[in-house]
Parts: structure tokens; sequence; C-alpha cells
């Protein structure tokens, strides 16, 4: 095995063992969260999809859906439903090619690549889906700050770093000190 793919594997490799989990009973339940998945959810994610992108491990694009006929996506949306009301996700949703990206620096070093995942289509589709809902039931009930500007439709960061810049100015003028602090929250799963 090369040493870009010693430096990935052992990035990604899950721990051997787990703390135990508790599982709660979810404290919310909504209609809009908790109903089967319709074929119109997955046809607007699927029409919304970019064309020309780089497949999964499964070598399927995503035009393969969207020229797949109506029976199909029946069908897909019953496998979606199953996947929610089991809560049993494939193994082929936790697959990825991972292409190493070169940033800076010796090209020898493994360090100096970022991965990028190739995730499957179908995947996609399916986190598209709840990505969905998950926003309009964030927005619904107002649970996000306006501050929260990350990922949002509608937000850019760069309203938080006028923000900033703003109040940095005024403090300079006032010949006050400002102090910031700023924190990247990075999962590790």
């Amino acid at each position: 095995m090369s040493n870009l793919a010693t430096h990935f594997q052992n990035l990604l490799q899950a721990p051997l063992s787990h703390n135990t989990i508790s599982f709660a009973l979810p404290q919310t339940e909504d209609f809009d969260l908790d109903r089967d998945i319709t074929e119109e959810e997955v046809s607007r994610v699927i029409e919304r999809a970019k064309n020309n992108k780089a497949p999964g491990y499964d070598c399927i694009p995503v035009e393969f859906f969207k020229n797949a006929t109506p029976l199909f996506l029946t069908m897909l949306t019953i496998a979606f439903n199953c996947i929610l009301n089991t809560g049993q996700v494939p193994l082929s949703f936790k697959q990825s090619i991972i292409f190493p990206l070169f940033k800076t620096g010796d090209p020898q070093n493994p360090e100096n690549y970022r991965g990028i995942a190739f995730l499957n289509a179908i995947y996609k589709i399916f986190a598209g889906v709840i990505l969905d809902r998950l926003t309009k039931w964030v927005e619904r009930e107002n649970l996000l700050s306006e501050f929260q500007t990350g990922f949002r439709k509608g937000y850019s960061t760069m309203d938080n770093i006028f923000c900033l810049t703003s109040i940095a100015r005024i403090y300079q003028k006032m010949g006050k000190t400002l102090y910031a602090f700023f924190c990247r929250f990075q999962s590790r799963i």
C-alpha cells in the first residue's frame, strides 16, 4: 500500500471499540419530519443534482437517476422509506472513493494532501431529502440564530466578516482594544 493510501486509511479508521451508546426515544415528533418520503421529494432532489460529477464507489452517475423511469422512482422511494422506517442504513452509503488533492509543500509528504470523497449518488439523493426536511423544520421552528450564517441558503459568512470588521474599525477609532476568539468545530466520526 502506498504512503498516501496508508495515510488516508489511518485518518478514516474508526476506533475498534466503542463506549456503549444509550438510545433515547425522540423528544420531538413532527409530522413533516416523521412522515413517509414522497416521490415528489425524491424527484426534487434528483432534479437539483448537478450533472457531470464523479460517481462514487458504485460507479453510478446522477444522470442515471435523472433518466430513470417513473417506476424506478417509485421503487427508489419505497427503498428510502424502508431505510427511514427501520433505521438500517445500507453499507453502500458508508463507502466512498477518496481522491488525494495536493495542497502545498513537499509532494512526498502524505499530510500535504486533502482527501476528497466521491460518494454514491443514491446516498446523496437520500441525504438531500433528509436535509430538505430538516432545513424546512429548523426554519419553521426558528431554531437558528441570525448569527448562524454558514451553510444556510440566503446567508453568507461574509455578513459576519463585515460585522466583525465594522466593529474593529469602531474600536480602532475609539482607541480601544478589541479581542476576538474564533473556534472551529470539526467532527471526526
